[in-house]
């Protein structure tokens, strides 16, 4: 790894760290970001299992083979997020869980590996949030609820980073197969702009579980590209 990656690497650390406190307000933890340090995640869940902490969703139950939260998605607006499920309409116009990492609503899907390996060498444009319990509105980052939505552009390489270790052609290959616990990284300029500030850093993180959801920072954001 060469000295700019590490402290871009080091950098994102010291944001993400940064990013625990509200401003103007040091020593005082924000609540809404500390979900996964205590034992609870963002959407209620018993422990935040992304970025290769280990814990459970909602309580899950099998109707016909199928895993889901036990609670009907009839009784949730299409769009409320449980975990890795969403409810969405189905083509007959009934309301189910389906899960978030293949779901496209309101022209969004979560930015996953297969979607980034093909644009490999082009710009993608990221739409970030905190974890948010309703699937983004058609409108959600052109009206913002908040100052935690914003935009970025990522451009990847093809390669990937484990570790320290770089691996070359990684988007392409998918080879190795990352182990679960990993700080996995697809390598990429990523350019962060914010409420009229900007800043670079080097790539965007991979779920080292589900091995195809991708996040800046696992404990308390989520990503988003059009469709």
């Amino acid at each position: 790894m060469t000295n700019t990656t590490r402290n871009n690497r080091k950098s994102r650390a010291n944001k993400t760290r940064k990013s625990l406190f509200k401003p103007g307000n040091q020593g005082s933890p924000n609540p809404s970001l500390m979900g996964g340090l205590r034992g609870q995640g963002p959407r209620g869940e018993q422990k935040n299992i992304r970025g290769g902490l280990t814990g459970v969703y909602p309580r899950f139950s099998k109707r016909g083979g199928r895993k889901g939260p036990e609670e009907s998605a009839t009784s949730f607006p299409e769009g409320t997020i449980k975990g890795s499920w969403v409810v969405k309409k189905a083509s007959n116009g009934v309301p189910r869980w389906m899960p978030s990492v293949s779901v496209e609503l309101n022209g969004f899907r979560l930015l996953t590996v297969d979607h980034v390996a093909k644009n490999i060498g082009k710009p993608i444009i990221l739409y970030v949030r905190e974890y948010h319990e309703l699937w983004p509105k058609k409108n959600a980052w052109d009206k913002p609820e908040d100052e935690t939505y914003f935009t970025a552009k990522f451009v990847p390489d093809g390669d990937a980073t484990s570790g320290k270790t770089k691996i070359p052609g990684w988007l392409k290959s998918r080879k190795p197969e990352i182990k679960k616990g990993a700080h996995f990284y697809v390598d990429g300029q990523v350019s962060l702009c914010n409420r009229g500030k900007c800043d670079i850093v080097d790539g965007v993180q991979v779920d080292s579980i589900g091995k195809k959801i991708m996040s800046l920072n696992f404990m308390n954001q989520e990503i988003f590209v059009k469709v």
